[in-house]
């Protein structure tokens, strides 16, 4: 039985799933907890519904803000996921697009249900009611036409919208082709986004004309400023539903990275948790040492961990990974607080360095593979030889992006150490610039370009010296 208590009294999405965790049915609800309460606490008396319901395993939700956000994430879900149930969805009706014909010589403005590859401009989706409203609205702003007429065509007189002032009758040559296209353009400006800038002057308008005692006039000014402020709403529905549907893909790939995963490396268990390392060294001056961590296929940066190499001179990488990784499970050992799998950018002798650490440290079945950034090969402990994935696996993407990770973290922290060693050794062969100067210096020119940027005269006020010292400390720099 469904626990109706937990969900929400609030608008939302609802995905009734069955017991393989396949989605069957997906509504939309002004209140999703009276919505759940109806299918089990009314007779149902739809045989589609019950037979319906005795598939459902467990319901899922999604809140939204408004109940017209729910109507677009309801119809973008089922889209994606067509639902068994949702026999109503199955004749693919989408909502309408507002579309802007770029590719005659004269464009027109119409609504479509259609998006073809024609160099058109499409602007949606948008709810059915109020796209005419919205259609009338981008014309009063921009008199572009929305007939089917081929034009230049043999007519002498135009139609009604022009006298509306909803056209500006490129029919009958009544506009330049250049001021026709400033229109276009225009409305392309609206549609985009650009809508604020019309809603001010709406505005201002509106309560001029109010001050004046002209009513009738405020009035359609506030009809106007009203049907923008939808769109503007719509527009940011739109942005929302859209980022929504890219964090959506972006969990289902992660999710079947780490499946693949865990059937290529035959895993116990799903690779939820994966740490990666990484070591960057330059000369083997200020080595370091980086782990990141991801959850789901997701970066954990709170878990993020930096290590300056301590007991590694030279450019020994392997040593210093091992150096790394001892630092790090010495801490877990009591907690025993592993990971499903250890990543380590490098071949066979990275993964062997590592290997040997967790085998000092008797930790044993801690799954753990090597990524060879050359070759994209990779390592494991059971394998005599690497092996290399498709380039368009999942599983690959997810084990680069984890790798590139630890990477960039790696090389940053280097980088910083470099820069910090940098200025302390190039300030230090200054005579007669101790250590209060410069602190001086580096707290007001924050680098040392900064320093070499300035002038003399500064330097000297600065440090309360004369000019040819200061210019002494510049010559050095």
């Amino acid at each position: 039985m469904i626990d109706v208590s937990v969900f929400p009294d609030s608008p939302g999405v609802y995905l009734m799933k069955d017991k393989d965790d396949n989605i069957i049915y997906v509504g939309k609800a002004t209140s999703l907890k009276n919505r759940i309460s109806s299918y089990f606490h009314t007779t149902v008396t739809s045989s589609k519904t019950s037979a319906m319901l005795t598939n459902v395993f467990k319901i899922d939700y999604i809140t939204t803000k408004t109940e017209l956000d729910a109507l677009l994430l309801e119809s973008s879900l089922i889209k994606k996921h067509k639902p068994k149930y949702n026999v109503m969805w199955k004749d693919d009706k989408t909502y309408p697009f507002i579309k802007i014909t770029l590719n005659e010589e004269f464009p027109k403005i119409l609504v479509t249900r259609q998006i073809f590859s024609d160099n058109a401009r499409y602007f949606g989706p948008y709810v059915a009611g109020g796209i005419r409203k919205m259609l009338k609205l981008v014309q009063r702003h921009s008199p572009i036409r929305d007939c089917s007429l081929a034009i230049p065509c043999k007519i002498s007189r135009p139609c009604l919208k022009e006298q509306l002032s909803l056209c500006c009758a490129p029919c009958v040559g009544k506009v330049t082709k250049e001021q026709y296209f400033k229109y276009v353009q225009d409305a392309l400006d609206f549609l985009n986004g650009k809508q604020q800038k019309l809603l001010k002057n709406l505005e201002i308008k509106m309560k001029k004309a109010s001050d004046n005692l002209q009513f009738e006039e405020a009035s359609e000014y506030r009809d106007k400023a009203e049907l923008v402020k939808l769109l503007i709403e719509q527009s940011s529905h739109k942005l929302q539903l859209s980022n929504f549907a890219k964090d959506e893909r972006k969990k289902q790939l992660s999710r079947k990275a780490l499946l693949e995963l865990k059937q290529i490396l035959n895993l116990e268990k799903l690779p939820e948790k994966i740490e990666a390392y990484d070591i960057s060294n330059f000369t083997g001056k200020e080595a370091v040492g980086s782990l990141v961590v991801f959850q789901n296929g997701e970066p954990s940066k709170a878990e993020y961990r930096r290590f300056k190499i301590k007991n590694v001179s030279g450019q020994d990488d392997c040593a210093m990974l091992s150096e790394v990784v001892k630092r790090r499970y010495i801490r877990l050992v009591e907690q025993k607080d592993y990971p499903d799998l250890i990543l380590v950018d490098g071949g066979k002798g990275q993964l062997n360095a590592a290997l040997k650490v967790l085998e000092e440290l008797n930790i044993k079945n801690l799954p753990i593979i090597g990524l060879a950034k050359q070759k994209e090969e990779i390592y494991t402990k059971d394998r005599e030889r690497p092996f290399k994935l498709p380039n368009d696996s999942v599983c690959l993407h997810l084990l680069q992006h984890i790798r590139d990770e630890s990477h960039r973290f790696a090389i940053n922290y280097h980088r910083k150490l470099l820069r910090k060693t940098f200025k302390v050794s190039v300030l230090d062969d200054i005579s007669g610039i101790g250590k209060k100067r410069k602190e001086i210096l580096l707290k007001n020119f924050k680098t040392i370009d900064g320093i070499r940027n300035t002038n003399m005269d500064k330097i000297a006020k600065l440090l309360k010296i004369n000019r040819a010292k200061a210019s002494q400390v510049l010559a050095k720099i």
